[in-house]
C-alpha cells in the first residue's frame, strides 16, 4: 500500500514500484494499491499489478480511501506491506489484516511535520499503538527511525529491521557503463 499511486507519487511510491518489479522478476506476484484523485484502470507494468483508488487527500495529505480498505478486506494477500506511517491508507492496512496474513510497515517518518499534523499526531498514534501488535515486521530506513518506532510501539526488537535507502535507487543502465561508480554509490546507500 502506498499513499499515492506510483504514476502520481514520487519518491516512496516510485521506490515501491521498483522493488516490486525486482520481486516480480524473481517470481513473486506483486500488486500495489494507491490513492489517486482521478483513478485509472488497473494496469500491469513489468509484471506488477497497479490498482488505483479514489482517496480523500486534502492538500495532498492523509490519503484515506475506502476502496483500498475494501480491496484489502476482500483480497487474499499473503503480505500487506504499508509504506509510510502517517497516512490513513496504512491505518486501512492495519485494520484489514487477517490472522493468517503478514503485516509489514515501512514507516518513512519520525513524527508530524506541521502544526496541524502535530495536532493530529496524538490521537492518530493513540489509535495506532494498540493496532501495532498486528505487525509482523517494521522495516526502518535508519537506526534513528527504528529507535523512534521502538519507543512508540513497544514491540520486541526481533520485529524490527533496518534497511537503509539507496541501494535500489541506482540507475542500472549507468551502472553497467561505469561499474566502479555504481559500486561506490551502492556502498554509500548501504552504509548511510
Amino acid at each position: 500500500i502506498v499513499p499515492k499511486a506510483p504514476r502520481i507519487g514520487y519518491g516512496g511510491p516510485g521506490n515501491v514500484q521498483k522493488i516490486s518489479e525486482k520481486l516480480a522478476e524473481m517470481g513473486f506476484e506483486m500488486e500495489i494499491l494507491g490513492n489517486a484523485p482521478d483513478p485509472k484502470e488497473t494496469v500491469k507494468i513489468n509484471n506488477v499489478t497497479i490498482r488505483e483508488f479514489w482517496g480523500f487527500a486534502p492538500k495532498d495529505c492523509y490519503f484515506f480511501s475506502p476502496g483500498i480498505f475494501l480491496a484489502l478486506s476482500k483480497g487474499n494477500y499473503d503480505i500487506i506491506h504499508c509504506n509510510g506511517f502517517n497516512n490513513l491508507s496504512t491505518f486501512s492496512g492495519f485494520l484489514a489484516k487477517k490472522k493468517w496474513q503478514k503485516l509489514v510497515l515501512t514507516p518513512n517518518c519520525t513524527a508530524a511535520s506541521s502544526n496541524f499534523r502535530q495536532l493530529l499526531w496524538a490521537p492518530y498514534t493513540a489509535i495506532m499503538k494498540p493496532l501495532a501488535k498486528r505487525l509482523d515486521k517494521v522495516i526502518c530506513v535508519s537506526e534513528n527511525e527504528k529507535d523512534f518506532f521502538t519507543s512508540l510501539f513497544k514491540l520486541p526488537d526481533k520485529k524490527y529491521a533496518v534497511i537503509p535507502n539507496g541501494s535500489l535507487c541506482l540507475n542500472w543502465g549507468l551502472a553497467k557503463r561505469f561499474p566502479s561508480l555504481a559500486l561506490s554509490l551502492l556502498r554509500e546507500g548501504l552504509n548511510s
